[in-house]
């Protein structure tokens, strides 16, 4: 590997840090925020929704241009400072103003930056990372962005914890500010980085968002790409309300709830290695297959209790299970598509992934305003305010079930692998963690 390729794949890991700060600070903070300002659940579950959905329309229809940029760095960094910027507004416009309309048009703008960028970036690493040691890469990357993050948003809890009631809002002004700067430090690393070669794509390779959707259950990429699709949109019918969940039902404090979601960020940290190592020895299906069965348990096991320390529990196998599966998603696009397709096709994915992220967490707000207690008025499960996150933790959970068996069996591994059972590669997993 060229020494300035080696030197821009560890700029690229400040670059994940710095952004991991943004994300502790300040993404992970907007539902928190909007429930702070006493914004009802349709409100926060089309936060959690309809920004990425915005955003995934921006990528598609913007995908032509964005492939035949002279440069993706130059690219990249216009929007990083745009996002940076955004940090400012989104603190100062709500507050003043008390609209929940505002807060999501403003995070439209701020997902939309990220998912812009998602194409290029990809396209951009995917020339730097060699494939022999890709998922060993990204899963040390991926390593020290979690801990970072953790650090970040245990802060950002610390700081919300410890302010009084009036100065409440405030504490998110002083979080946001600190996101805000995060973001510029990592346009900087980035602006360190080589860019090697890069020539778009020719028409060729061109291929509508219609076409790929038509041919998507004929090919084992498109089914892939059904399944995560499926698997986002079932998850979020419970997954956006988790947080308002710990807030108002199990009252947890700031500093409860940044501890609670910490534990599942620092469960990532010690696991993003390990799977990607597996995922290179035995391959990303295997991957997907074992943490794809296992997320589906997660959101049962809210119903069992609201035991603080078995929620932390909770929170770290949820951090163990989605590493895995988020980045042998990932590393399963880099094995699946040639380079030259290689942006277009994250940028459907993403359009998919958004899509099923919005329509579940517009069902699942939508099922919040459900008066269960009509619905099932013998069934103790479902009465009282806090059982209706329980009517969306079971749906969700049970449907997830229900999209593994379908799908996968659909799509397979797609490059050489050793072969070892799924019991043996969790095996090796858990010997690889020990």
């Amino acid at each position: 590997m060229r020494p300035a390729f080696s030197r821009s794949l560890n700029y690229s890991i400040y670059d994940g840090s710095a952004h991991a700060v943004m994300l502790g600070m300040g993404e992970t903070y907007l539902v928190t925020f909007a429930i702070a300002l006493g914004f009802s659940n349709f409100y926060i579950g089309l936060l959690a929704s309809l920004p990425m959905l915005c955003a995934a329309f921006a990528q598609v229809l913007v995908i032509d241009r964005l492939i035949k940029v002279t440069s993706r760095r130059a690219f990249i960094l216009r929007l990083a400072l745009f996002q940076a910027v955004l940090w400012l507004p989104i603190f100062i416009l709500p507050t003043n103003f008390r609209s929940p309309w505002i807060l999501i048009c403003l995070a439209v703008l701020y997902y939309s930056s990220s998912h812009l960028i998602a194409p290029l970036w990809n396209s951009w690493m995917g020339d730097l990372v060699s494939s022999k040691i890709r998922g060993a890469y990204f899963g040390k990357r991926n390593q020290y962005r979690t801990i970072v993050e953790m650090v970040a948003f245990l802060l950002a809890g610390f700081i919300l914890h410890y302010v009084t009631d009036q100065g409440a809002l405030w504490s998110f002004g002083i979080i946001f500010t600190v996101a805000f700067v995060a973001r510029l430090v990592s346009a900087w690393f980035l602006a360190k980085m080589e860019e090697p070669p890069y020539q778009a794509a020719g028409h060729e390779h061109y291929f509508s968002l219609k076409t790929f959707l038509k041919k998507s259950v004929g090919n084992n990429f498109g089914r892939f790409v059904l399944f995560a699709f499926s698997l986002l949109m079932v998850t979020n019918i419970a997954s956006p309300f988790f947080t308002a969940y710990m807030l108002r039902e199990l009252h947890f404090s700031y500093l409860e709830l940044s501890t609670a979601l910490a534990c599942s960020l620092f469960f990532q940290f010690l696991s993003f290695q390990n799977w990607g190592l597996i995922g290179d020895r035995f391959g990303n299906f295997k991957v997907l297959k074992i943490t794809g069965v296992a997320v589906g348990f997660l959101p049962l096991l809210w119903l069992t209790t609201q035991n603080f320390y078995l929620v932390l529990l909770f929170q770290a196998l949820g951090g163990l299970f989605w590493a895995g599966f988020n980045l042998a998603a990932v590393n399963y696009i880099f094995d699946s598509v040639t380079p030259q397709k290689l942006a277009r096709c994250v940028s459907y994915y993403n359009f998919m992934g958004n899509m099923g992220t919005f329509l579940g967490a517009l069902l699942g707000g939508l099922l919040s305003k459900v008066d269960f207690t009509l619905l099932m008025p013998t069934l103790d499960l479902f009465k009282g305010s806090t059982y209706v996150y329980y009517a969306l933790f079971l749906c969700s959970g049970l449907l997830r079930f229900l999209v593994v068996w379908i799908f996968l069996s659909k799509f397979k591994e797609v490059k050489k692998v050793e072969s070892h059972s799924t019991w043996s590669v969790m095996r090796h997993f858990i010997g690889l963690s020990l």
